[in-house]
């Protein structure tokens, strides 16, 4: 396992466009079936694991470059000098830099987040719940009401709670609201959402990089809707939408950023959900074939590392390609091959290698003077 400015240069490149590629998928089908729902969180957990492991190695395959890239590795591995310190490569101190920003990122989702529970827990305990997770171990649940929520959320890796806005919420609509909220609890959804904000964070300089959690979020809201609405009538369907659009019009901030939160998004998400709780739409057969081909690249990503490939001009000057024009070889009288590029002399051959069975070959005797 290695690391070096080719994988760094690899992991943008690929992370960024399939970035864009998975933001063009969603784009192109908003409304989303449970199958491309399951794609797309797929996809994301793998970029981001994709993400979190920026190595090289040893089953990586080696793919050269010899345009282009060649000058920009050049340019960021120049040496440069800092005041009182030693020298050091261009990319050492970017890296450094970024890393130093994205210290501060997490150090300051962390205190938003320490503040805000701490917060919580001056709060009265309106309802207690104990809850069974995927891995089947239960969970105990409090819900508190904050006057200043304009949402609610879910929060809390390893003491998970619920909040809710102070909404005038009937009792079917308190009890949707909270199956949604328990329903992210049970499936894993805070720590998914807190992996998610972490890689963000800390990659905050790769383009697109906010899709990435805008994703996530869309699949998170689409698949605790699927758990909460699959056993309800349709009255009652009805009866959540209405109470997916009241908290909307009261706002969607969420105060933590590794809160899961019942509204999410901007209005086309808000659209999405509608849809797919009351229409269950079916996302066409392209769509799966695109959202296979991401995810295969994905998997593929962990072992392509790109390496420039540069000739120096010293050395370009004295080599040659099969398809330059004057190339022939010579065939000697004991059996060997003397190899001619624009009538200059280059050397002699034992047996042709394959990558010049192409050149014409000509007789000893017909090259005499």
């Amino acid at each position: 396992m290695t690391f070096s400015l080719s994988t760094i240069c690899t992991h943008v490149v690929l992370c960024g466009v399939l970035l864009v590629l998975m933001s063009a998928l969603t784009y192109a089908a908003p409304c989303l079936d449970k199958p491309g729902r399951i794609w797309v969180m797929t996809g994301c957990v793998l970029l981001a694991v994709r993400m979190l492991l920026p190595f090289e190695w040893k089953v990586t395959k080696t793919i050269y470059i010899s345009r282009i890239y060649p000058e920009i590795t050049c340019f960021f591995n120049q040496t440069i000098q800092l005041p009182y310190l030693p020298a050091f490569p261009l990319y050492m101190v970017l890296l450094c830099f970024v890393a130093a920003i994205s210290t501060v990122r997490l150090a300051g989702l962390a205190l938003t987040q320490y503040r805000y529970r701490r917060y919580l827990r001056s709060l009265p305990v309106t309802e207690a719940f104990t809850i069974v997770n995927r891995l089947g171990r239960t969970k105990k649940v409090r819900c508190v009401t904050d006057p200043h929520a304009s949402n609610a959320l879910a929060i809390g890796l390893f003491k998970p709670q619920i909040v809710l806005p102070a909404l005038s919420f009937t009792e079917q609509e308190r009890s949707l609201v909270l199956r949604h909220e328990l329903a992210h609890i049970a499936s894993g959804d805070i720590a998914l959402k807190l992996f998610v904000e972490i890689i963000s964070s800390v990659y905050w300089w790769i383009p697109f990089i906010g899709a990435l959690s805008r994703q996530t979020n869309a699949a998170l809201e689409l698949r605790a809707d699927d758990l909460v609405t699959k056993e309800l009538d349709e009255s009652q369907r009805l009866a959540y939408l209405s109470c997916l659009l009241k908290v909307a019009k009261c706002g969607r901030r969420t105060p933590s950023p590794f809160a899961v939160g019942l509204m999410t998004g901007k209005e086309g998400s808000l659209k999405a959900r509608f849809r797919y709780v009351l229409e269950h739409p079916r996302t066409s057969p392209l769509f799966h074939a695109v959202a296979l081909l991401c995810i295969v690249m994905m998997a593929l990503s962990f072992f392509v590392v790109f390496e420039p490939y540069h000739i120096p001009d010293d050395v370009r000057a004295e080599t040659f390609s099969p398809r330059d024009e004057g190339a022939y070889l010579v065939l000697r009288e004991d059996g060997g091959y003397d190899l001619y590029v624009k009538e200059a002399y280059m050397g002699m051959l034992t047996s042709i290698p394959e990558e010049i069975q192409s050149l014409p070959i000509k007789n000893y005797k017909e090259e005499r003077p």
